[in-house]
């Protein structure tokens, strides 16, 4: 007997609008979060620490972005489209402050 007729053909291309959009997101979210790598030891170094501590300071950094990718992206889905894009806004502008902190007090 011939279990033929019980499969079911996908004819759909992979490469489809909603994989490419998903594709160069995902791309261009990890070349940045790598891209940020070394730069963050290396201000931890100039900041004065040893290669051990900013080597420390980088693994932190990468372990603290995957146990909670899961969870920020569960609250993404929660919180609604315009809410979502205010908070990011803030936190874009927040996180650009700390830039600038060190010059600021002097450190």
């Amino acid at each position: 007997m011939s279990d033929s007729k019980n499969i079911t053909t996908y004819e759909e291309k992979m490469w489809n609008k909603p994989f490419i959009c998903v594709f160069l997101t995902s791309m261009f979210l990890n070349s940045s979060f790598w891209t940020i790598v070394p730069m963050v030891s290396s201000y931890s170094m100039e900041l004065g620490s040893d290669l051990k501590t900013a080597s420390f300071v980088v693994s932190l950094m990468s372990l603290t972005a995957m146990i909670l990718r899961p969870f920020v992206g569960m609250f993404s889905d929660q919180v609604t489209e315009s809410v979502s894009l205010l908070r990011r806004s803030f936190s874009m502008l927040f996180s650009q402050c700390f830039t600038f902190l060190p010059e600021m007090f002097g450190c």
